[in-house]
Order: C-alpha cells, then structure tokens, then sequence
C-alpha cells in the first residue's frame, strides 16, 4: 500500500530498503508533503529521492536514527557536557571540560540569533522530526543500537549544530597544537627534542619549538 500526501494530515509514504528496516516494505512518515523514495547500493550507501529538500532531511534523519541512534545520542551528549548522564561518573571530567568550552552554548546562542538561513533552519527542524519518528518506534530498533532501559531524548535542530561543530573539532586534531605546546613549556625543548638524537628529524624539531605554537 502506498500512503499518499493528506493536505490535512500532511503524512505520506516512506519507502526504504534498509538491512535495519523491514526489506522491501513501504514506511509511513508524518509530515512530508510528497512520497519520497530510498533506494540502497551495493555497499549500502543510500540515495533518497524526494521533491523537496525538507522531505529529503527529514527521510535522512529517519535513517540516521534507524542505523546510528546510538552514536547520534552520545556524540550529542559529549558535545553538550552530559555523557554522565548515562555513563556514570566516569565521564565528568570529560563533561566538565564540555562545558567549559561551551560548544552547545555557542551553537544554541546561534540557533536563537536567527542569523542562520530560513531554508537551513528548516531543513535541521525537518532531520529533527525525522530522527524523532524512529526514535518513537524504538520497539522495532534492533538491540545493538538500543540498550535495555535506555531511552534517547528527543532530537532537536541545536542537536545537528552541536554534533557537526564536534566533529569538526575531533576530526581537525585540534588540540595537537595545544598539547605539544604544553609538553614544551614543561619539558623544555632540550629535553622533549635532544640533540643527542639524530633520529629526530629536524622539521619536527621545528614545528613544535618554543614559541610557534
């Protein structure tokens, strides 16, 4: 059965082929405005086909959550200083550091200036609904992405801003810089890059000397 587009109702139908969904059925999503279709390759990346970009987001978001829910929840919760939250006392230090730094703060700062295009808001407020419609199908997840007992919150748009600003900064070796600045201040460079040791090349020696970090 095809759900179409209800100008009341404002549902249509998702069709996905997903090892994580049920293979070959058709998916009901609430909120696009026209059917959108996805369609996996052999290396299961997948291509969505749909009308509008806002459907586009929000069919993406549906399978983000369907195959990544688990990462999606604690990369959000790393970024925004609450990982403890589920992981225990383990994790304060690194939430504190969060925290600290700010990164949600910043970006809801951002989502509230209005400085961010119509258009891209849009699209981060229709991901949101998207990961939110699977996150309320948790009972047909597969276990390895839910744990028993544990419930994600919902998804909101700040929640893309902060994993994205997150990842850019864990992905750039940001702190490289900060950290071999630090070693040299304590060590010294005599003792973090002795000359007695010819197998340390010189251009290393260089780039992380006294001062150029």
């Amino acid at each position: 059965m095809v759900f179409r587009a209800q100008p009341l109702l404002v549902t249509a139908s998702l069709w996905l082929l997903s090892a994580s969904l049920a293979f070959g059925v058709e998916h009901e999503l609430k909120g696009l405005a026209d059917q959108v279709r996805v369609e996996f390759d052999a290396f299961g990346v997948p291509s969505i086909y749909a009308s509008s970009w806002p459907d586009a987001a929000r069919a993406l978001g549906y399978l983000h959550a369907s195959d990544r829910l688990r990462q999606m929840d604690m990369m959000r919760r790393q970024a925004s200083g609450s990982s403890a939250e589920v992981l225990g006392k383990q994790s304060l230090d690194a939430d504190t550091l969060m925290r600290q730094l700010g990164t949600r703060r910043t970006c809801e700062t951002l989502w509230k200036s209005g400085e961010l295009p119509e258009r891209f808001r849009g699209e981060l407020e229709s991901y949101a609904a998207g990961v939110d419609a699977r996150i309320n199908e948790l009972e047909e997840l597969p276990p390895m992405l839910i744990a028993p007992g544990y419930r994600p919150t919902p998804w909101e748009p700040v929640d893309s801003l902060v994993s994205w600003k997150y990842m850019g900064s864990d992905q750039a070796g940001a702190t490289d810089d900060l950290w071999l600045g630090m070693m040299v201040e304590k060590l010294g460079d005599s003792e973090l890059w002795p000359l007695e040791r010819p197998e340390t090349p010189a251009v290393t020696q260089v780039a992380v000397s006294r001062g150029s970090t």
